[in-house]
């Protein structure tokens, strides 16, 4: 089974493959799911329940913002690619 932290991980790693290449990289970013997120979740390997908590907890530490459905805000690429790291 895989870990809450690995959860979170896959869920950063997930989220800065929707960065548009190229974005700013020292400002805010925003990201679009282009699928649901129980098919992020499938594309992840984690159930969605897990991606859920692991969006909560992005969003807890500021890792992430939600903007609306499917889109997200992301304050900083550099710290997003930290949790992706498990750092």
């Amino acid at each position: 089974m895989l870990g809450r932290q690995g959860a979170v991980a896959r869920t950063a790693h997930g989220l800065l493959s929707l960065v548009p290449a190229g974005g700013n990289r020292g400002g805010p970013m925003e990201a679009a799911l282009p699928f649901s997120q129980a098919e992020f979740a499938e594309l992840l390997h984690i159930t969605p329940e897990n991606l859920s908590r692991a969006l909560a907890t992005l969003r807890r530490d500021s890792f992430l913002e939600r903007l609306g459905p499917r889109r997200f805000r992301i304050p900083s690429l550099e710290a997003l690619r930290h949790a992706a790291n498990g750092d």
